[in-house]
């Protein structure tokens, strides 16, 4: 019997005992916030640039040296004794004149023949040196019986001035017309021809000069009015066609040019 209580007793209990509430709902996990950013700190400044080291300070300057005062240049210094080292004088002159030819003429007579003359000289002084081509024309000009033979002459020639030294340090127009005179004395080639036929003839170069300045005194360049004669004294008489070539003098007017 006791036993089939304790059997029943269990069971009773049980049955007695109110059954079990459900669990409640587990609440849903809250959701997480994300996390902060750290903000990235500030870039840091680049570091300043150094300055430059300032130039070191310039050296002092010298002071210019004195200038040496030359002392005034008189006759008696030395310097003034020596003579100063300058190109010699040159000059050009062209012109034009006459041949006074008395060959192939009848009767010798002497004719004035047109001519031209071009001359340059070298040096102003007591003595230069000179060279000088001459021409004239007569074919053409003459009819028989007269034949005379067209002239074509080279000279070289120093060229003397006797009053040069003496008139150096005198002013004045006269002067300066006396220095410029000259002697002429030298050799000279000569061709002479009619038409096809033609001959040659050396011989001694002789001339006057006479310069007139047409512009003043101290000019670097200087304009002249040359008159010369000359003559060439020929060593042989060549024979051309029927025509003895002899002598002739030329005069011509020339415009110059000295500098």
């Amino acid at each position: 019997m006791l036993a089939v209580a304790a059997a029943i007793a269990p069971r009773a209990a049980s049955a007695q005992t109110p059954a079990p509430e459900p669990p409640a709902a587990a609440e849903p996990p809250a959701v997480a916030e994300p996390p902060i950013v750290a903000e990235p700190p500030p870039a840091a400044e680049p570091p300043a640039a150094a300055e430059p080291p300032a130039p070191p300070p310039p050296p002092p300057v010298a002071a210019a040296p004195p200038v040496a005062v030359e002392p005034p240049v008189t006759a008696e210094s030395p310097v003034a004794a020596e003579p100063a080292v300058r190109r010699p004088r040159m000059a050009i002159a062209i012109g034009m004149g006459a041949t006074l030819d008395a060959s192939g003429f009848a009767s010798e007579r002497t004719r004035a023949i047109p001519s031209f003359a071009v001359v340059g000289d070298i040096g102003d002084g007591v003595a230069g040196f000179g060279m000088g081509v001459y021409a004239s024309s007569a074919s053409g000009r003459y009819r028989p019986p007269d034949m005379p033979v067209d002239r074509l002459g080279l000279d070289v020639m120093a060229v003397l001035r006797p009053l040069a030294r003496r008139m150096a340090a005198q002013g004045g127009y006269l002067a300066r017309v006396a220095r410029a005179a000259g002697i002429e004395l030298g050799l000279g080639l000569e061709r002479d021809g009619q038409s096809a036929l033609s001959g040659d003839r050396f011989g001694v170069h002789t001339g006057l000069r006479l310069e007139l300045p047409l512009t003043p005194a101290g000019q670097p360049a200087e304009v002249r009015l040359r008159l010369a004669a000359r003559r060439l004294i020929g060593l042989y008489q060549p024979v051309v066609a029927m025509t003895t070539v002899d002598d002739t003098t030329e005069l011509t007017a020339a415009l110059g040019v000295a500098f």
